[in-house]
């Protein structure tokens, strides 16, 4: 079982290398990063290709992890380490919503 996810794994990698690259190659990143800011297609692309392939493959959800039981609990823990990592950034102000207007 270990091997067969490692491979998946693999899998994973082996398709997001090439679709960055070829993103990074037409300058979609760059344009992005000037309009928003930040780059944000590389974590989009990281999160599609996965749910992809289990979505092609049948595989449940459930047996990864991904779920919706208990989402209420699964928000606060994510926003409360959120928040967390966010005081270390206060005093540098990166904390200002028109980042990509100034």
């Amino acid at each position: 079982m270990k091997g067969k996810s490692i491979l998946e794994v693999l899998l994973v990698f082996t398709l997001f290398k090439p679709v960055g690259w070829a993103l990074g190659l037409t300058g979609f990143f760059e344009l992005e990063s000037s309009i928003l800011g930040w780059s944000y297609s590389a974590g989009l692309i990281m999160i599609l290709i996965p749910v992809s392939i289990l979505l092609v493959t049948e595989r449940s959800f459930e047996s990864y992890g991904i779920t919706l039981k208990r989402w209420r609990h699964d928000l606060e823990v994510g926003m409360t380490c959120f928040l967390v990592l966010l005081i270390p950034k206060l005093d540098r102000g990166a904390v200002c919503l028109c980042y990509a207007s100034s």
